[in-house]
């Protein structure tokens, strides 16, 4: 019960500092559907975690997306049967069927043409890159360390891709009126 208060209270603390001029408070209800908790990762990876906060070797909000991105690998991992371990490159493989499969999923929910529908590869190109920053930082293998930096190559060259086509989305998209 203590933890909960003490996660909630760091929610509505967050969302505060992100939402200074239209803080009307967290509207949700979080819970989570695919990712595991901090707490139920692998004990080296909650090592490395602490370190990475006590050392404030990135930003706050840098550490809390890798969080999320690990405990999103882990559960990936869980679901595919198999280890939780960056070494493992079909946890990866498993881990990023699943963010392309909701990202297209919520693509197609959002109005686009299930037969055109994309994910959106600067999500993908974050989740790398936020593995990339863990495993350096973890210390994972010369091969993992190149494959994670293809991985987050190969997106970003995606996500480059990407973005003419969301300019020019957003050329076509109807204007507001000032009021």
């Amino acid at each position: 019960a203590l933890m909960e208060a003490a996660t909630g209270g760091g929610e509505e603390v967050g969302h505060r500092t992100f939402y200074r001029s239209h803080n009307h408070g967290i509207r949700r209800s979080y819970q989570r559907k695919v990712s595991h908790r901090v707490e139920d990762l692998p004990e080296a990876w909650q090592d490395t975690l602490r370190q990475l906060r006590r050392t404030q070797s990135y930003s706050l909000p840098i550490l809390d997306r890798m969080e999320r991105r690990l405990g999103m690998f882990a559960w990936s991992a869980d679901q595919a049967g198999l280890p939780i371990d960056l070494e493992d490159d079909e946890a990866e493989c498993a881990f990023y069927d699943d963010l392309i499969d909701r990202s297209k999923a919520k693509a197609i929910k959002n109005g686009e043409d299930p037969a055109e529908a994309e994910p959106r590869w600067a999500y993908l190109r974050s989740t790398a890159e936020e593995l990339k920053r863990f495993g350096k930082y973890f210390g994972v293998s010369d091969g993992v360390m190149a494959r994670l930096d293809r991985n987050y190559r190969g997106f970003a060259d995606l996500e480059q891709r990407q973005t003419p086509l969301k300019m020019f989305a957003a050329l076509q998209a109807p204007t507001l009126p000032v009021t």
